[in-house]
């Protein structure tokens, strides 16, 4: 079978800080997220990341932007972005109409 490999558990985690590695991130714990931080919905899942930082060499303070998207097992699906001047945008359930 054709499968992608987590890059790292989020357990134990602050979802504010998975934002420097493009790739997913899953939760080992089940039925909840209760052991990460930040999470948009205390549901397990599979989080997403899309990386657009980088650190600039003369200062070394990353800029850019990255986008989570969390994907509950109930499907169930959240979106926020961070940009590194503006900080976070809130949580938003992805919903199909």
């Amino acid at each position: 079978t054709n499968h992608i490999e987590a890059i790292e558990y989020y357990d134990g985690k602050d979802f504010n800080e998975l934002i420097y590695k493009t790739g997913y991130y899953s939760g080992i714990y089940s039925p909840s997220t209760v052991s990460a931080t930040n999470y948009p919905v205390n549901e397990t899942g599979v989080l997403e990341v899309v990386s657009c930082l980088e650190q600039r060499e003369e200062t070394l303070v990353w800029v850019g932007f990255a986008c989570q998207t969390y994907k509950t097992y109930t499907g169930n699906m959240y979106i926020r972005g961070y940009y590194t001047s503006l900080g976070w945008t809130d949580w938003k359930k992805v919903t199909i109409s």
